[in-house]
């Protein structure tokens, strides 16, 4: 029987790597046969699970880890799917007594959370360079724009996209313009339709330092500057940054770099790599500037939605957007969010001292909101964030379909590779169950074959390889509900470690679903 510490079984102040967090109960056909202890070094090296609609999946496993990981203390961030999860989850919250830590953030809410503003503003490490910002954006956009180009030279039309927004941002910064999405969408677009007033712009400037204008025809020509700063955006932004630059007295390496982005690059720039560019960042903008992004993602950010929190005081963030109700929004509303907070877990400076809180990171349906890109790099760095990913979808091909038209199956293998704990609940998808097959290994079994003649009996033993589970047996676990006396199954695996007391890379385990009040 393998040893272990004793299980956490209140809300911890100090968090031992090797502390219990969790056990799962290991059973065979005769019931449970022991439990294999589930640390908190294991639970922040990540876990995903897979299952068919009504396997068990939330009502039994996801269950029984969020409170487990509630109980121990956790902080972190609970996205949802349908309207009904966030009165499952408040109420798994309240269970734990962890109701004081819970922040609800939903359209109801008077909450806001700029990603931007955060961005600017936040203390820690990097914290207002125009470069980390300048990568948010492009993260956010991708989230908009899921699937990416679908052309062979896409990098040319996300380097020509971060660029412009590179520079946009920098004379924003160098002008005293706010650095918004508004504003850098306002300068591109004016800057797309300045060709002449550029050359007009330029011609005035060479008026007013010629020798041979006269004081009075030199107010004329600031006269007309000032006409051209109300009516362009970019032409305001340059001459505002120039003034500060001169009052400053300083050469500015930067400002003369993002001057002659717009007035010599961007403005010989071909019409369909200025129009691939614009159509990218307004698709971003267009969400933004109305309806529930724009009042709940622009302008501020709400002290109690800061992303330190979750691990500074345990903090638990609720994204009441259900993606079953608002579509798209829904998606967009919990991505900006959940984009902001894993960018600060990474941030977040931790070591072996016990004193560092984990957080969790709990996305049901993973498929619909993932990050292709960002969540692989995420997951190979979480360990030492101390963040313990719970993320549960339907089957591979899920994942294979968001991960878009472009090596689908070898992204999300990689992404999946990065989970050192899988779980495997009851599933009907041939592909998900092979792979589960496949990822719990085959092993070598002794097979003896006997051969009978009239005279003679001979046995030859041989070893062969055979999976140590076979995909059918996926599609006979247990569901749950009253028929199954409300126990769910699944098989759980993990990376690197023997987990039960026969040598196994696996186990089958049991989870309880809370039975209904009226049975």
């Amino acid at each position: 029987m393998v040893l272990f510490k004793k299980q956490i079984e209140k809300v911890a102040t100090v968090w031992d790597l090797d502390d219990v967090v969790y056990q799962f109960n290991a059973v065979d056909a005769q019931g449970i046969v022991g439990q294999y202890p589930f640390r908190i070094r294991d639970s922040v090296e990540g876990i995903v699970g897979f299952g068919d609609p009504g396997g068990g999946k939330s009502s039994a496993i996801i269950r029984e880890l969020l409170l487990a990981y509630l109980k121990a203390g956790y902080g972190g961030i609970l996205t949802t799917i349908k309207p009904e999860d966030t009165k499952h989850l408040k109420d798994l919250i309240e269970e734990t007594g962890r109701g004081n830590d819970l922040v609800i953030f939903s359209d109801e809410s008077n909450l806001v959370f700029d990603p931007l503003l955060y961005e600017l503003e936040r203390q820690s490490k990097g914290g207002g360079k125009l470069e980390n910002l300048v990568k948010l954006i492009d993260r956010l956009d991708a989230l908009v724009n899921k699937g990416g180009t679908g052309v062979e030279d896409a990098g040319f039309w996300l380097n020509a996209k971060y660029r412009c927004t590179t520079n946009a941002c920098y004379l924003l910064k160098l002008s005293g313009e706010k650095i918004n999405i508004e504003n850098i969408k306002e300068l591109i677009l004016s800057a797309s339709e300045s060709n002449h007033v550029i050359e007009k712009y330029l011609d005035l400037q060479s008026f007013i330092l010629d020798a041979s204008t006269t004081p009075e025809e030199a107010e004329g020509a600031i006269r007309e500057i000032l006409e051209l700063m109300d009516r362009n955006y970019l032409i305001n932004c340059v001459e505002l940054s120039d003034s500060y630059i001169k009052a400053q007295g300083q050469f500015s390496k930067e400002y003369i770099k993002a001057k002659g982005y717009f007035f010599r690059q961007f403005k010989n720039m071909g019409e369909r790599t200025k129009s691939s560019v614009l159509e990218s960042l307004m698709g971003q903008v267009d969400r933004l500037e109305s309806g529930l992004l724009d009042q709940h993602f622009n302008g501020k950010v709400s002290d109690e939605l800061r992303p330190e929190k979750t691990y500074s005081e345990g903090k638990i963030i609720l994204l009441d957007f259900p993606i079953s109700l608002y579509d798209d929004v829904g998606k967009l509303a919990q991505g900006y969010y959940r984009m902001s907070w894993m960018n600060e877990m990474l941030r977040r400076k931790t070591d072996l001292s016990p004193e560092h809180r984990p957080v969790f990171m709990y996305i049901d349906e993973f498929h619909m909101s993932l990050f292709s890109e960002f969540e692989h790099k995420f997951q190979s760095l979480s360990r030492s964030a101390r963040v313990a990913t719970l993320a549960m979808t339907q089957n591979l091909n899920a994942i294979y379909v968001a991960m878009g038209s472009k090596n689908p199956e070898s992204k999300a293998k990689n992404l999946l590779g990065n989970y050192t704990t899988t779980i495997f609940a009851s599933n009907m998808d041939a592909d998900t169950n092979e792979y589960a097959s496949k990822k719990i290994l085959k092993d070598r079994k002794l097979k003896v074959s006997s051969n009978r003649t009239d005279k003679t009996k001979s046995e030859t033993s041989t070893y062969e390889y055979v999976p140590q589970v076979w995909p059918i047996e996926f599609t006979r676990l247990k569901r749950g509900g009253k028929q199954n006396g409300y126990i769910c199954e699944a098989y759980v695996t993990k990376a690197g470690k023997v987990i039960d007391w026969k040598g196994s890379n696996f186990l089958k385990a049991s989870f309880e679903q809370k039975k209904p009040n009226n049975k």
